[in-house]
């Protein structure tokens, strides 16, 4: 379990939406389907940083890795 301190660094849902580029609704349903790591709090769920940078990577390189009809 993180410490207080750790906590102090851990993402809102509002907060790991800005990061990832998508909507609060988008994060919580990231929640739901566990793609990020998240602990219930007294003032809601705390969403792990090293996993909110992790979804942001992936999203990146697969918008990177795309490519559309007139790129090929």
């Amino acid at each position: 379990m993180p410490t207080v301190q750790e906590f102090e660094k851990w993402y809102s849902a509002t907060q790991a939406g800005e990061e990832i580029g998508v909507s609060r609704q988008a994060v919580h349903k990231m929640l739901h389907n566990k793609r990020l790591r998240y602990a219930n709090t007294a003032i809601g769920a705390l969403i792990d940083p090293v996993s909110v940078h992790e979804v942001k990577a992936r999203r990146s390189s697969r918008s990177r890795g795309a490519r559309g009809p007139s790129e090929q």
